[in-house]
C-alpha cells in the first residue's frame, strides 16, 4: 500500500513538472537594432571601413576622435614631404650618375704632366665624392623617416581604423583636420628608396690623377 502511494505522488510530481515547463517556454521577441544615423566608421590607411565591426560598440569620444584625426593629419603631411624629398633625391641621383660616367670618361683624356689638368680633375673627384656622401646620408634619413611613418600608420590602423565616431563630433573639428579624415584612404604608400645600399653611388670615383714624373 505504501508503494502504491509513493508511485502516485511521483507521477503527480512529474505531471506537474511537465506542465510547468510548457508554461514557461515562451519565445521572446526582440526589437531589431536600428542604426544610429549619427554614427560613422573611421577608415584605415589604404583600407575600406568595416561597418559590421561597430555594431553595439560604443563610438569614440570627441577627445579620442580628435587624437585620431590629429594623427592622420600628421601622417598625411609627413607623407607628402617625404614624396617631395624622394623626387629631389631621384633627380640628384641621376645627376651624380652622369658625373660618375663623365669622370670615368675624362680620366683617360687628362695629361698627367700638365698640373692644371690634374688639379682640375682631382677637384672634380673631391666634389663628386662629397656630393655622393651627402646623397647617401640623405637617402638613409629618408628611409629612417619612412620606417617611422610606416610604424605610425600601422598604429593608426590599429587604434583608430574601423572605430566608430559621431558625425556631430566630426563637425566640431577644425576644417583641415576634417579634410584629413575625409581623404586619408588615398594614402596607400610611403616613399622608400629600397636600393640605396646597392646604388652605384656607393662606390664613387675615388682615384685621383697624379702628376707624372
Amino acid at each position: 500500500m505504501i508503494r502504491i502511494v509513493m508511485l502516485i505522488i511521483c507521477s503527480s510530481t512529474l505531471m506537474f513538472g511537465c506542465q510547468t515547463a510548457k508554461q514557461t517556454s515562451v519565445t521572446s521577441t526582440e526589437k531589431p537594432v536600428t542604426p544610429d544615423p549619427d554614427i560613422v566608421v573611421m577608415q584605415g590607411l589604404g583600407t575600406k571601413p568595416n561597418s559590421s565591426s561597430i555594431m553595439g560598440v560604443k563610438p569614440m569620444s570627441f577627445s579620442e576622435l580628435s587624437a585620431c584625426a590629429t594623427k592622420i593629419d600628421h601622417i598625411q603631411k609627413a607623407s607628402t614631404q617625404l614624396k617631395i624629398e624622394q623626387d629631389r633625391l631621384a633627380v640628384w641621383k641621376e645627376k651624380l650618375d652622369k658625373q660618375n660616367k663623365a669622370l670615368e670618361s675624362d680620366r683617360t683624356k687628362i695629361d698627367n704632366k700638365i698640373l692644371k689638368q690634374v688639379q682640375d680633375f682631382n677637384a672634380r673627384i673631391e666634389q663628386n665624392r662629397t656630393s655622393v656622401v651627402q646623397y647617401n646620408t640623405d637617402v638613409s634619413s629618408l628611409n629612417d623617416q619612412s620606417s617611422a611613418l610606416t610604424l605610425e600608420s600601422n598604429e593608426f590602423n590599429t587604434g583608430c581604423a574601423n572605430r566608430s565616431y559621431r558625425q556631430s563630433d566630426y563637425l566640431k573639428l577644425p576644417s583641415d583636420i576634417r579634410t584629413a579624415i575625409a581623404t586619408k584612404s588615398e594614402i596607400s604608400d610611403i616613399p622608400l628608396i629600397e636600393d640605396a645600399s646597392n646604388s652605384s653611388l656607393d662606390n664613387p670615383v675615388r682615384k685621383k690623377i697624379h702628376i707624372g714624373r
